[in-house]
């Protein structure tokens, strides 16, 4: 039966068979290559069922804000803001006005996108309990609950030279902040956001056994990010 198959996937250009399928496991959006922001590029897909939901102000406002502070492009506003108004928390507002005063002024470096990216997202997101990218899966707690593999487990590497430590934490919720891009069409520029569960395992320690696996004890709870 597949060499029947094969046989006739050969004459049928344009149409997809189980033969020219991309993998599911390698389906990374395409739409993002439109966009040249960094954090607009990103690539992958969601896992599970959608939801929808309106974010509160102040989740609003820190998705907002740990965008902007992992955005390439918005790097030299930062050290603008930074050098005037010292680590104050209200980067965001900031630096939509700031956007907006260049851009009326016609500076070059503020293109539509970071126009868009200073306006922020929407506070109507789509929440999903899965995500697939560059290779691996992420699944958030409540989902592996009903699988055998365990892929909740989230691991942010510090960096030894500063002394900064790794944070261990566990995949609650899979975000998807979309922005109102000028001239886009039907496609609006999306940023991924994984909200995490974090613990500080610093205080008791962590304990690696023999397969190189990592327990955790002692854990406390420090938040949500």
């Amino acid at each position: 039966m597949e060499e029947c198959l094969s046989f006739i996937s050969r004459y049928l250009n344009g149409i997809e068979t189980k033969f020219n399928r991309t993998s599911r496991n390698n389906m990374d959006r395409q739409e993002s290559l439109l966009f040249k922001l960094s954090v607009f590029q990103k690539k992958g897909n969601p896992l599970g069922k959608r939801t929808f939901k309106q974010l509160s102000f102040l989740d609003w406002k820190q998705a907002q804000l740990y965008v902007l502070m992992n955005c390439q492009e918005v790097q030299p506003f930062i050290g603008e803001y930074t050098t005037i108004h010292g680590p104050k928390p209200s980067l965001v507002d900031w630096f939509r006005s700031q956007i907006w005063k260049l851009y009326t002024e016609g500076d070059p470096r503020v293109t539509t996108e970071l126009l868009s990216l200073s306006r922020g997202p929407s506070k109507s997101v789509k929440s999903y309990q899965g995500y697939y990218v560059n290779g691996y899966r992420f699944h958030t707690k409540k989902r592996q609950r009903r699988r055998k593999t365990q892929n909740s487990g989230i691991i942010v590497k510090g960096d030894a030279e500063s002394g900064e430590n790794d944070f261990f934490g566990v995949l609650k919720e899979v975000i998807e902040l979309e922005y109102d891009a000028p001239n886009s069409g039907d496609i609006e520029p999306i940023v991924v956001l994984f909200r995490c569960v974090w613990f500080d395992v610093y205080r008791r320690g962590i304990k690696r056994d023999k397969f190189g696996g990592v327990s955790l004890f002692g854990l406390m709870f420090i938040g949500e990010g």
